[in-house]
């Protein structure tokens, strides 16, 4: 098995415990390194210490507006991918602009492949 996100860093946002750690998982089995937080200011701060090549959020994190809080994660960093998970995703209209949506349920192999494709894409070109 290759570690498809090997020298990525993930940053992730998401309140249920269950389902955060389940992408975390998934994520470090891939070979990503992931800093995981259950709360909006420790998600920022996660930013500000360690950095990201993605975000991956959830619209209920504990502590967050998610307007106001994806204004400062752009104010950390301009380009970075983020993604939003949801349940709901006629509920995320509003927040659109910018994100990437991954519906829930969701399967181990699609969160892999969104993940490579936004990666890529955020890369810089040679």
């Amino acid at each position: 098995m290759t570690a498809k996100l090997r020298g990525h860093m993930a940053v992730i946002g998401i309140a249920d415990g269950a389902l955060r750690e389940a992408i975390r998982r998934t994520l470090e089995r891939e070979g990503a390194a992931v800093a995981a937080s259950a709360r909006a200011g420790e998600l920022l701060s996660d930013m500000r210490t360690r950095g990201g090549d993605i975000c991956l959020l959830d619209a209920d994190l504990a502590g967050a507006d998610l307007e106001s809080l994806l204004l400062q994660i752009r104010s950390l960093d301009q380009a970075m991918p983020i993604v939003l998970v949801s349940s709901q995703p006629t509920g995320t209209s509003s927040y659109a602009a910018g994100l990437t949506l991954l519906p829930l349920p969701f399967r181990r192999r699609e969160l892999i492949d969104l993940m490579q494709q936004l990666l890529r894409q955020d890369a810089p070109s040679s």
